[in-house]
């Protein structure tokens, strides 16, 4: 019994997944600024770790109420999200309150760094 063995190439992540360059392709037209290779495993790593800690806001509702609310702290988008009519107001409240934020090419990664 033969059994196909994928080799993995140097386009595909750790988990077998896309590359970056690849996920970029996906992402919408409002992603900037998109995150660098270096920095989004930066923000997975700080997201992995806000979680373990309970300090993490997720969803759509409860980052627009935290933002209401006047916390501060780093908001971190997911590029390839459809429709952007969800979420197409969120950088420039941002802006407005002098929040820090940045894309990501990947929801999938993103889930996965919050333990979702």
């Amino acid at each position: 019994m033969v059994e196909d063995v994928k080799v993995k190439t140097e386009a595909e992540d750790e988990d077998g997944g896309l590359s970056y360059e690849e996920k970029c392709k996906f992402v919408n037209q409002i992603s900037t600024p998109l995150a660098t290779k270096k920095l989004g495993k930066k923000a997975y790593k700080l997201i992995k770790k806000s979680a373990k800690q309970k300090a993490l806001k997720s969803g759509l509702k409860d980052v627009q109420s935290a933002i209401r609310k006047g916390e501060k702290g780093l908001v971190v988008f997911a590029g390839d999200v459809t429709p952007l009519d969800v979420y197409i107001h969120m950088p420039q409240v941002c802006i407005d309150k002098n929040i820090p934020y940045v894309y990501t090419p990947s929801r999938m990664d993103l889930g996965a760094a919050m333990g979702v």
